[in-house]
């Protein structure tokens, strides 16, 4: 039989250390040992341990590390320890059931699969049962083929590491020492995880159970463990999506772009929680690219970004337009042929709003309107920064050069083939409408990717439901919005302060269409019920998807709504969608509609108010 080896991290951990200890060496499976690391532990763990080690000689082996290393470290340090055919993990305050080993190694045994989940159940400080609690989703290794559980893991961690075991064969044994160690201290097992689904198919075992133990200090919610997160969480995705082994497995995948396209959706999900992830989608796009995979999605993708980054050549030479359109301010009146050739540029969102000049926007100006332009506010501004290409005739050219030295100065005789690329060459090389802000001024990188701005997004509503009114929440200004089936328009009856009243529209899903854009993650009310960010579709653009907010979203594990709009933590948004009042008001209302019983229950609250009043 072959041998298991369980590893126990331990950091002051006297109050559970115990119970752990217990259920891993009742373990009704033989050939197993058990290899403690004690982190530099101030409580009397190291006595706990140490007493244990005493009562089963041979089976437990202890390290005991001279200064505090982390997880990580601590994990890495005890995996060198072993020469097991199997590897488990334990907390110190998790217990695991008599027959967990024999009923995980069995499963892996009887399988094709080289790591099994058990089922988790959730205990408190007391040992007593939580049933309305759902961290992990070990359901979803069932339910998705291997690349779909992939992508599906990419957008984070579903999966509980007390409840797992693994097996090593020589493929993978040395790729494991990587996985741990200085990487990753909050996030180690995630990254073992992801590299291990690019070798290995994954299995969730329903026999075996895990008592995971959720208590006061599981979490950390201190700011530096939330920033060391962010990035570890980026870290991870790079070394994963950078890798050999990820490598393989995509060039084994029948069903590349669908893979592909999953994984980037996952990202985009989370940008918003890590802002880092923004460069890597652009890195790993051209990593990919370079080495011979020619996608279409992926063009697309770093086109979408370049341009977004101020890259506006580099977004040209590979999608062979901008992707984005460039706001242009247009002072009126003009008659210059060169600036009305750019009024029906494909490159440039021409306007006469000066209300609507921003940082990214660059200003055309005929020469004769400069006197009114340096005595305009808004434009004077935009000139200091040498946001401002004025026209001319050619004749008047080199005077304008000579005045001034700083702007770009365009004849009416230039020729129309070179005018745009002109203009976008000044707008990198000369101004900071794109490249210094994202690259150098921490503030203009913070919005230039908390704005990333959709023009369309779907709404999905439950089954047989119509789309009536839309609100769009948390906005300071008006939105202009036009609503849409597939292939229809749907007429407004009236719009007022962001919430739409439509006209009759058939059951299903609707197009939203924002002319200024609307920020990923917005939450919306439809038809008076909270719909939320669910998904991203892709169909030669990305279109976010909103869905009702309810227990069963998937978006329940999605970090974007959170952490877009600081609304309330990751941990207390778990704890509306647990909650028992919420899965009972959930009931209730189904309830409800079920026995067309709405008209009862209004007249009983009206009732119920008249008398409060």
């Amino acid at each position: 039989m072959n041998k298991c080896s369980v590893l126990l991290p331990v950091f002051n951990g006297e109050a559970f250390l115990r119970e752990a200890l217990d259920s891993v060496m009742a373990q009704d499976y033989p050939n197993f040992d058990l290899v403690i690391i004690d982190d530099c532990s101030s409580d009397s763990s190291r006595d706990i341990i140490l007493e244990y080690k005493q009562r089963y000689e041979g089976k437990i082996n202890f390290i005991q590390n001279e200064k505090n290393g982390g997880v990580g470290l601590a994990l890495l340090k005890a995996f060198k320890e072993t020469n097991s055919t199997y590897i488990a993990q334990i907390g110190q305050d998790d217990i695991w059931s008599m027959d967990y080993l024999t009923s995980q190694i069995q499963y892996i045994e009887s399988s094709d699969c080289n790591v099994v989940f058990s089922r988790v159940r959730y205990i408190d400080e007391y040992g007593q049962r939580l049933k309305d609690i759902a961290m992990f989703r070990h359901e979803n290794i069932e339910t998705l083929n291997r690349s779909e559980f992939f992508a599906e893991l990419i957008g984070g961690n579903f999966l509980c590491a007390p409840s797992s075991v693994f097996k090593i064969d020589k493929e993978i044994a040395s790729v494991v020492l990587q996985f741990w160690g200085y990487n990753n201290d909050r996030l180690q097992d995630f990254e073992l995880w992801l590299n291990l689904a690019c070798y290995y198919k994954f299995g969730f075992n329903k026999k075996a159970i895990c008592n995971y133990r959720i208590h006061q200090n599981n979490f950390s919610k201190e700011e530096k463990r939330i920033v060391q997160g962010k990035y570890e969480f980026y870290a991870t995705l790079k070394r994963v999506l950078f890798s050999d082994g990820f490598l393989r497995f995509l060039k084994n995948e029948e069903k590349k772009e669908e893979l592909l396209k999953a994984i980037i959706i996952k990202i985009q999900l989370n940008i918003a929680y890590s802002k880092l992830l923004f460069m890597l989608l652009v890195e790993w796009c051209e990593y990919l690219l370079n080495l011979g995979f020619e996608i279409e999605l992926l063009r697309f993708v770093m086109a979408d970004y370049y341009n977004r980054m101020g890259l506006l050549s580099k977004c040209i030479s590979n999608y062979g337009d901008l992707y984005h359109k460039i706001n242009a301010y247009v002072l009126r009146p003009f008659h210059n042929p060169s600036l009305q050739f750019l009024m029906k540029s494909e490159m440039f969102e021409c306007h006469s709003d000066l209300f609507n000049i921003d940082v990214n926007t660059i200003c055309f100006i005929e020469a004769s309107l400069i006197d009114y332009a340096m005595n305009n506010g808004l434009l004077m501004q935009q000139w200091t920064e040498g946001k401002v290409v004025v026209f001319c005739q050619e004749e008047e050219i080199e005077e304008l050069k000579t005045k001034h030295p700083e702007l770009l100065i365009i004849s009416d005789e230039e020729p129309k083939k070179q005018l745009e690329r002109k203009i976008i060459n000044y707008i990198e090389d000369k101004t900071n409408m794109f490249a210094t802000g994202f690259f150098f001024d921490y503030e203009t990188l913070n919005s230039s990717i908390d704005s990333q701005l959709y023009k369309k997004i779907k709404i999905s509503p439950s089954s047989g439901e119509q789309v009536r009114k839309v609100q769009i929440l948390d906005l300071p200004s008006k939105l202009n919005c036009t609503f849409s089936t597939f292939d229809e328009d749907i007429d407004i009856l009236s719009n007022d302060n962001n919430i739409y009243i439509l006209e009759s529209t058939p059951q299903g899903d609707v197009y939203m269409s924002i002319k200024e854009g609307m920020e990923l993650g917005q939450k919306i009310i439809v038809n008076n019920q909270l719909y939320i960010l669910d998904n991203i579709e892709y169909n030669r653009e990305f279109i976010p998807v909103y869905v009702p907010f309810s227990y069963y979203s998937s978006n329940i594990y999605s970090n974007v709504v959170p952490y877009q709009h600081n609304s309330f933590m990751e941990i207390e948004y778990h704890a509306i969608v647990n909650s028992r009042s919420y899965r009972y008001m959930l009931k209730l209302k189904n309830f409800v509609h079920k026995y067309k019983l709405l008209r009862f229950v209004n007249l009983i609250d009206s009732s119920l108010r008249r008398i409060m009043r």
